[in-house]
């Protein structure tokens, strides 16, 4: 079984069917080991929570200290989280983590349960101790309130706001921008493979998930729904190609 939880325009349910980059992703890994697939789009916590009590075979995140440390993990492509704030405020927009932390004016928001590096999960932590960080249930809310100026902030990916901004009009959607935290680096994203898994089918699935990551088969998923020019600002892809605006 494969989990993946609802993320804007790469995983979603669209007439009742499990759509988006990342299921076709599974689908077109499933088809080429020639394996039967079963798909569940689940909230991203009750992912992590099936994923820990062995209720699931595959799934994507980053290299989360709640996955367990045993399962393979290969790497599908690296993104970058950068700053998303009002386009009103790019002049006073903090440049790296620390001037973000010492901005006490600045309020954040993230969503509860959201995956997240360890380095970025450092920074959460400490913005939280400083009462300055808002857990909301979705990154449409986070949107909303950045928009009503009750926030001034959150960490997120162009790549990713864009599937989640799809309701917005123009004149909202041009209103934040995204702007890069310099010692904030990219990080890989990538296939989790339960240890629950046969080694040899294991072994298959591992060969195949590296494969596509480097034929270029993620990109041409994400291609159909995203402009090579937003792709290109945060996410760096394993195959030898380079996106070009």
């Amino acid at each position: 079984m494969a989990l993946v939880n609802p993320l804007g325009g790469i995983t979603r349910l669209e007439q009742e069917r499990v759509a988006g980059a990342i299921p076709d992703f599974f689908r077109e890994l499933a088809k080429r080991a020639g394996m039967p697939l079963h798909l569940e789009l689940l909230p991203r916590a009750r992912v992590v929570a099936q994923w820990q009590d062995g209720g699931a075979d595959l799934v994507v995140g980053t290299r989360p200290r709640q996955m367990n440390p045993h399962a393979d993990f290969v790497p599908i492509v690296r993104l970058r989280v950068m700053l998303v704030f009002d386009r009103r405020q790019a002049s006073a927009a903090p440049q790296d983590t620390l001037a973000l932390v010492e901005r006490s004016d600045w309020r954040g928001l993230m969503v509860r349960g959201a995956a997240l590096t360890d380095a970025i999960q450092g920074l959460v932590d400490r913005l939280e101790a400083r009462k300055r960080l808002w857990l909301v249930r979705d990154w449409t809310t986070v949107l909303r309130m950045l928009l009503a100026e009750r926030a001034e902030f959150t960490l997120f990916s162009p790549t990713l706001m864009h599937g989640e901004s799809s309701w917005m009009d123009r004149e909202a959607r041009e209103r934040l921008v995204a702007r890069p935290l310099s010692d904030v680096k990219p990080h890989e994203i990538g296939v989790h493979l339960s240890s629950r898994l046969a080694p040899e089918v294991r072994a298959q699935l591992v060969h195949h998930t590296s494969a596509m990551a480097r034929d270029g088969t993620l990109r041409r998923l994400l291609l159909r729904d995203h402009p090579p020019e937003l792709l290109a600002q945060d996410l760096q892809f394993l195959d030898s190609s380079e996106i070009s605006p």
